[in-house]
């Protein structure tokens, strides 16, 4: 029986002092300039598929 108060107390204390959560929304925008250089591959080595 006590175990059962002890815990019934510890739930009043924790819903109690608990507080009402915050939400936040936040948007992340970036801008730059995008260069993809040369894309000249071939495989295997020089004498392969050519691809762009």
């Amino acid at each position: 029986m006590k175990i059962k108060i002890c815990a019934l107390f510890f739930l009043i204390l924790t819903f109690s002092l608990a507080r009402p959560a915050k939400a936040q929304f936040l948007i992340d925008v970036e801008s730059g300039s995008v260069f993809t250089g040369y894309n000249d591959v071939r495989i295997p080595g020089d004498e392969g598929t050519f691809f762009l």
